[in-house]
């Protein structure tokens, strides 16, 4: 494990994991430029707690379990990547300011929470095979956002909690905005029994510029409320594709 607390990089931050479960965080403190930590196989996780970055943070997974954790007003100018490369990845991003934030994995599955933060660049977010989670609440995406998942059954909830059908619709209490996609927002379903859930069951609601939402082959259940512009899901222009 290496723990940094309030420590100032004035350049670029290297940090190369072994084999085997590495834990890296960082509390605090400022890094000048360029973050970068290169794990390699077994369980590991990368966690950035208040810290500011001032060009970009990119983390490399290796076989195994690979986490990123970024809270608390941690501030990325440039952009985020995250390279899982196998094995079951996690994400948790909650109070975080970026540019451009990226992630891709591979085989496994994905848990990936955007939570109370703000996105000022393009965001693309890419899933392998396996049952793959992505949860969206109270943030701001500022440029193109990009989402695809892989094959499996995936789940996709925008200001929305997980409901079996027929468990019930919406109600119909106003909801405040509380995620805003400025730019385009592109949702792709893989192959599989997709649930991709847009403020229907939750209680808040979601602004949308140009939105696009596809399923891909199998049996897919796309579920959004629009049926007041002051609150649910406010669209400009949308294509729902279920194919």
């Amino acid at each position: 494990m290496l723990e940094m607390t309030d420590v100032a990089v004035s350049r670029d931050l290297l940090i190369r994991g072994g084999n085997g479960a590495d834990t890296f965080n960082m509390t605090g403190g400022t890094v000048g430029r360029n973050a970068r930590v290169r794990a390699r196989d077994g369980d590991n996780t990368t966690s950035v707690d208040g810290t500011t970055i001032g060009r970009r943070l990119h983390v490399i997974g290796g076989a195994g379990v690979d986490a990123l954790n970024l809270s608390n007003h941690a501030r990325v100018t440039g952009r985020v990547e995250f390279e899982a490369q196998g094995g079951e990845t996690n994400c948790a991003i909650s109070d975080v300011t970026t540019g451009d934030f990226s992630l891709s994995s591979h085989v496994g599955s994905a848990d990936i929470s955007l939570l109370s933060s703000t996105f000022q660049g393009n965001v693309r977010i890419g899933t392998g095979a396996g049952e793959d989670r992505l949860n969206i609440k109270d943030s701001m995406f500022q440029g193109t956002t990009f989402i695809s998942t892989g094959s499996d059954n995936d789940t996709v909830l925008i200001e929305d909690r997980l409901t079996m059908p027929g468990s019930g619709g919406s109600s119909f209490l106003p909801r405040p905005i509380k995620t805003r996609f400025i730019g385009a927002c592109i949702i792709r379903l893989g192959t599989g029994d997709d649930q991709l859930g847009v403020a229907f069951k939750g209680s808040a609601g979601v602004a949308f510029g140009v939105a696009k939402l596809s399923g891909g082959a199998g049996s897919d259940l796309i579920r959004y409320s629009s049926i007041d512009t002051s609150s649910y899901s406010q669209f400009e222009h949308v294509n729902v594709i279920n194919d």
